[in-house]
């Protein structure tokens, strides 16, 4: 698992809840400039928080949510594959749309459909999506365009 370091995107601002220490759209008290202030006594909910980007070792470091404006969580293991997209700054479309290559292809391998979520901020609502098992017809850069447009983000 790689070390967070100075990233705090799961710390808030974003539609995450850790019960207790931040709602939706606030940020952890906790969260420092260069990282989390209390880290090694941080509270079990963090401890038990896992964004994909620390645990896929072949994610590079372009991928770091701090980075490309957005975090992942993903749920492999029920029946369609779960992936849930926090936007926490400035996205940038190329990022997403690796990952979201990299998710189409992982469902694809197990023949799932894959279920997005995409949760971005009080003021532009989230969205979800269905891509079907196999499903080839739309290029995950013209995915991430669409979704960067629902948010009102585009900028071409």
């Amino acid at each position: 698992m790689k070390p967070c370091g100075d990233c705090t995107a799961c710390c808030g601002p974003s539609s995450l809840v850790i019960e207790g220490y931040f709602g939706a759209f606030e940020r952890c008290r906790h969260a420092q400039q260069g990282g989390c202030g209390v880290y090694d006594q941080r509270p079990v909910a963090c401890r038990r928080f896992q964004c994909h980007w620390s645990e896929h070792e072949a994610w590079d470091e372009g991928l770091r949510p701090d980075k490309c404006g957005f975090f992942v969580l993903v749920d492999l293991r029920i029946e369609t594959c779960a992936l849930q997209i926090f936007g926490v700054g400035e996205i940038q479309l190329e990022k997403l749309a690796s990952v979201l290559r990299w998710a189409i292809e992982e469902c694809g391998k197990q023949e799932r459909v894959l279920n997005l979520t995409l949760a971005r901020s009080e003021l532009i609502p989230s969205a979800s999506f269905s891509i079907p098992a196999g499903a080839q017809e739309l290029e995950p850069l013209e995915m991430a365009k669409r979704v960067l447009d629902h948010w009102g983000l585009l900028s071409e």
